[in-house]
Formats: structure tokens, sequence, C-alpha cells
């Protein structure tokens, strides 16, 4: 029988791509700093393995040099990665901060709630040199790499062996797998309810359908995440749950050009927590579950945070059936405020014991559940082969949306309706390319709490973070000396130019 792992020393190569800029004379440019040897596997850990992949590669990598280089020099680097006996990437990654200046963490525990400091960025993205097609998001730590390489189509995934095998201690040892090679692939399913079941979509959606959008806009999406007592108890941190979210975001960022801006982080440090249930809340008929739970909570005590779509990771072991998350479907491009609805639940299956464990598998379930929040319903039609990442059960092969779920998600993002909140004008900063001296229509009525307004010309501002009220007739103007003064715990922001996906 065919040995289905092979080792490979991690051929760990890291130089400096100058972007134009001057290296220093102390610089590290060509230096080698993998000094690792090729290692084999024990027999437990090639058992443990066996029953985890069809096929994969034990890879060692100087994690820590790794780590140093990328932490303290801010610059394009250049990764040489050996995955194979004739697989050798050259990685070119840089920071992928996705956390903006005003995200803020914060944890509650016996004594209250408390603020807690900005911890490191550990979240990195590129691409494959020479393939501009190609995808790369690594997070990097100080003993640990894990995320994906998206390359011909093929996505590996890159994950530490310890994750993946009981009683592994080194930090270099990592395994690479693709997602097809998965045992079992089906990791879990999602109870979530079709766009019928849930809260009708309005009809009134305050325009007909395929309303000329406002200038060229940008897709930003907001995410504030919840960590509950097990989570924190089991050892997760900040810094996973941003990890899981650079890889979900490279899914997101591919197939609608969205890039994810993390505002806000909360965790639980006392059992005293508000998610009583062990039910994800998809199932109606037990009850009102964690999603309803996690819902009501954040409207009560979070209505201060400013955010697009709450993001809910927990490891409890769900008890409803096989599901290990819900959301509220379709709750962007519906004619309504998506505050109210716009939650999901994940369970963050971390057991080394558990075959469903893996970031493959996470990664899977988060960009899924935050589907349906966007629109999506499920996409059992798609299932086969790479199957959708709409499908009710879920799989570690389905890497991508389909088409069905790509127009779904589409069609709610870039609605034009009344509501503050509610499809395009929730998510996008809008850029209005025109001089100054023109005037500058409120795109609705009422008022626009945290949305963003540019005007593209000379001495152009943008300006938000607070709450701008225009009424339906209102015309601004922009005139010579304008200047706005922000109120008590609100923020103006400046900026010159065009829009920026990219930036934050």
């Amino acid at each position: 029988m065919e040995r289905p792992f092979t080792t490979y020393a991690g051929a760990l190569r890291n130089t400096l791509l100058s972007l134009g800029l001057a290296i220093a004379a102390n610089s590290i440019s060509g230096q080698d700093i993998r000094l690792g040897v090729p290692t084999g596997l024990t027999v437990e850990q090639e058992l443990a393995l066996s029953g985890r992949f069809t096929s994969a590669s034990l890879v060692d990598i100087d994690v820590q040099a790794l780590h140093v280089l990328v932490s303290t020099h801010d610059r394009t680097h250049v990764v040489d990665l050996r995955i194979g006996p004739a697989r050798e990437l050259r990685l070119e990654i840089e920071q992928n901060e996705m956390r903006p200046f005003h995200y803020m963490a914060e944890e509650t525990g016996p004594n209250g709630r408390v603020q807690l400091p900005r911890s490191p960025c550990i979240t990195y993205r590129g691409r494959v040199a020479g393939k501009p097609e190609s995808i790369v998001r690594l997070n990097i730590e100080a003993d640990c790499v894990w995320g994906y390489v998206v390359e011909g189509g093929t996505m590996t995934f890159l994950e530490p062996l310890r994750e993946l095998v009981p009683n592994t201690v080194s930090e270099r040892l990592h395994v690479a797998y693709r997602a097809s090679d998965l045992l079992p692939r089906d990791i879990g399913s999602c109870g979530a309810a079709p766009l019928a079941e849930q809260l009708p979509k309005q009809l009134d959606k305050g325009g007909p359908a395929g309303v000329a959008k406002a200038g060229n806009d940008c897709r930003k999406l907001e995410v504030a995440t919840e960590s509950d007592w097990e989570f924190y108890d089991d050892g997760e941190t900040f810094s996973d749950i941003q990890g899981n979210l650079n890889m979900v975001e490279g899914i997101y960022y591919s197939q609608f050009n969205m890039r994810f801006l993390i505002v806000y982080q909360h965790q639980w440090t006392t059992s005293s927590d508000p998610y009583s249930s062990n039910e994800t809340g998809c199932a109606p008929s037990l009850g009102p579950g964690q999603l309803t739970e996690f819902r009501d909570h954040w409207s009560a005590n979070f209505d201060h945070i400013r955010r697009d779509i709450n993001v809910l990771y927990t490891e409890k072991e769900y008890t409803d059936a096989s599901n290990i998350g819900c959301a509220y479907t379709g709750r962007f491009g519906n004619g309504t405020d998506n505050d109210a609805d716009s939650y999901c639940v994940n369970e963050w299956i971390d057991d080394v014991f558990n075959p469903s464990h893996s970031a493959a598998g996470r990664m899977v379930l988060v960009a899924h559940e935050m589907g349906h929040v966007l629109g999506a319903s499920h996409d059992d039609a798609n299932c086969s082969g790479a199957a959708s990442i709409m499908c009710s059960t879920l799989n570690t092969n389905a890497t991508a949306f389909s088409g069905t779920s790509v127009t779904q998600i589409e069609s709610d993002l870039d609605y034009v309706s009344t509501e503050e909140n509610d499809g395009r004008t929730s998510i996008r900063y809008r850029y209005y390319p025109t001089n100054t001296q023109n005037p500058i229509i409120a795109p609705f009525a009422g008022t626009t709490t945290g949305n963003e307004l540019v005007v593209d010309a000379a001495h152009s501002l943008l300006f938000g973070a607070g709450t701008l009220t225009y009424q339906a007739t209102d015309t601004a103007f922009l005139r010579p000396g304008f200047h706005a003064i922000a109120q008590p715990s609100k923020v103006v922001h400046i900026k010159i130019g065009g829009c920026d996906v990219n930036g934050l």
C-alpha cells in the first residue's frame, strides 16, 4: 500500500523585496534563515494522520525566524516554501492588518468589562510570484504558521502538526494538504432556514432593481466578533479569530471584491456569560438557541458599536442534530435596517481527536454562515465535486461560492433602499467624484449613522464615523474654509483621493 504521507524539509528562504526602497546595510536580504532538516513521522503521528488525510506532506519550517522577519520589517517579503518533492512556491506576502485605527478589544470577566491593548498583527496576504491570479493568506505567529495558498485552482492548506496530531510538541512541524485530501470532508450541518422561512423581504425597496450606483463604492464589511466562555476557557484568542477571518476574507475578496474591517472584538472570561443554550438556534422547536441569545444580548448592550455583521465563536458542542452553525438569512438588501438580525454563530471545533477539526473546516463554516447573512440560501444543487460553500452539509472541499450563491449575495449587496443600514448603504464607503462646488444630494432620507461621504476634488473631505443627518430635500455644499469638529466620542476622517478598497 502506498504511503500516504511524505516529509520534506521546509526549504524556507526569506528575502526582502525592496519595492524601490533602499535596503539598509544591515538588511537580512538573501539570508538563509531556515536551518531545519528533514524530519520523519513517528508511528503514532502516521497513524493519526492516516485517519485524517488521503495525502499530505510534512513540512519543517523555522517558524521563529520567519516570525522575526515579517514582524520587524514592514515590507513585502519573498518566502520560498517547498511543500512537495517537485513543488516549491515563491510567495510574495505583506501584512494584512484588518483592524482599523478605531479597532477596540474588550473582555467581560468577574470585574466587569475592560478594554484590552491591541495585539500584534499576525495576518498576511499575497500571491505566488509571477501568478497574479493566485491567492496567499497566511497567519504567522511566534510558534506556528497557518493559512492557505491558491494556485492553478488548487487550494493548499498549511497547519501546525500539533493541531492535528495528539502529543505533538514541535513548533516547526507543519502539514500541507489540499482541501480534497481531508477525511471526512463533511464536517457538520447548518440548520439555517431557507429565505422563504425567514423574515420576508420588503417589497418596497426604495427604487427599482438596477438603480445606478452613486459613485465608485468600496465594499468594506465592518465585522464585530464575540467569543463565549467555552472559547476562552479552551485557550483560544482574538488572534485565532483574526486568522480565521483573514482566510475567509480571501474568499470574499476574490469573489466579491470585499474587504473585512474587524472593528470590535469581545470575549467572556467568566462562565457567567449570557449564553446558556447548547443549541444553535436553527431548530425553533427546541427553543431560542445561542443565535437568539447572541442577537438579544448584543442588541441590548452593544448598540454603540458600529458594525455591519456580528460573528460569534463558541466551543460549545451544539446538541441540535449535526448543526455546527446558524445564521439569520438574507439580512442585507431586504428593505429593512439590518442591524436587527445580521448575526451568525459558529462552533469552533478544536478537539485534536475530532476528525472534523481543521483550519479548513473552520474557514468553510464561517464563510458559509456569513454568506447567509449576506443573502445566500442553501445551495444543495451544487454539492458534488468542488462543492459550493453554501451546501447545507458543510464540506471542506467547498472553497468557493457557486454562481447561484454569488448572484444572491451580489443582489443583496447592491440593493438600494431608503433604510440607513440596508444593502449597499451599510457596507460601502460612498464616493462622489464631483467638484466640491456642485451640490451633493443626500442619497436617502433620515440619519446616516457612520457612513462615509467622499467628494473627489481638491480639498475633498471624508467625514463620518459619527452621525451625519441629512433631510430628503437637503443639499450640502463644501465651501472654501469648510471645517468639521468631532463631537465627544465621535471621529471625523479626512481623506484626499479616490476609493481604496485595501485601505483602512
